[in-house]
């Protein structure tokens, strides 16, 4: 007797991997007669990628190599991606295999549309996504261009008491910005975008910015004449 799609001591037949599985591996669906659903969770898993191959479910890491299941090598596990959800750990298909895939998918027209509103709508069902991407992108941005964290930006902002380094006021509707030397890239503070922007149109020279001051106190005291 077919034990397709029935329970049987706890367990049921899977109809991807036909593996006879506990009914915890298998998510429920009201109107099947088991009230399950008939391939197993990580069968489902895999199914929702480009190409559903059942032999991925037997994919195994041995003597530091895994089988691309597109060209069918044995690379090392330096040759894939990381996948959480993969029992191995790893993509199923190569970096170079996995590449070239996307390149032909890119090159099909109407790609780019579908990739934006696939986007468009995991932000929209994940509204903290931006803000996630938003802090990675700024603490790369601070380590790459700056050589600081996040956390000594906020310790020189609170030391700072939140305001400009030399105005002395805070910074209206963004953060301020990190000054540093051009010269040996050593930050030296922060300021606001005025005081910033005065620094760069100068070039930092300090006898222009002297002429400056000069001639605001000289025309200062015309005026009080």
């Amino acid at each position: 007797m077919s034990t397709k799609g029935k329970i049987i001591d706890g367990k049921k037949l899977c109809s991807c991997c036909e593996e006879i599985l506990p009914v915890s591996a298998f998510g429920k669906r009201k109107d099947a007669k088991s009230g399950l659903k008939s391939a197993c969770r990580k069968c489902r898993v895999l199914r929702g990628r480009f190409d559903y191959i059942p032999e991925y479910n037997h994919k195994e890491v041995i003597d530091g190599k895994q089988e691309c299941s597109i060209c069918k090598l044995d690379l090392p596990v330096g040759s894939f991606h990381k996948s959480k959800s993969n029992h191995t750990g790893l993509e199923y298909r190569c970096k170079e295999c996995n590449s070239k895939r996307t390149r032909e998918w890119r090159s099909k027209p109407g790609s780019k549309e579908i990739a934006a509103s696939t986007a468009k709508a995991y932000r929209k069902r994940n509204p903290e996504y931006r803000k996630r991407q938003n802090g990675i992108r700024r603490k790369n941005s601070m380590i790459r261009n700056y050589g600081i964290t996040i956390g000594e930006y906020d310790t020189m902002f609170e030391i700072q008491n939140g305001v400009c380094k030399t105005c002395g006021l805070p910074e209206i509707n963004s953060r301020l910005s990190i000054d540093h030397c051009h010269e040996t890239d050593k930050v030296r503070g922060l300021l606001c975008r005025r005081c910033n922007m005065v620094l760069g149109n100068v070039e930092e020279n300090q006898e222009t910015l002297w002429n400056m001051i000069e001639y605001l106190k000289e025309h200062k005291l015309e005026g009080a004449k």
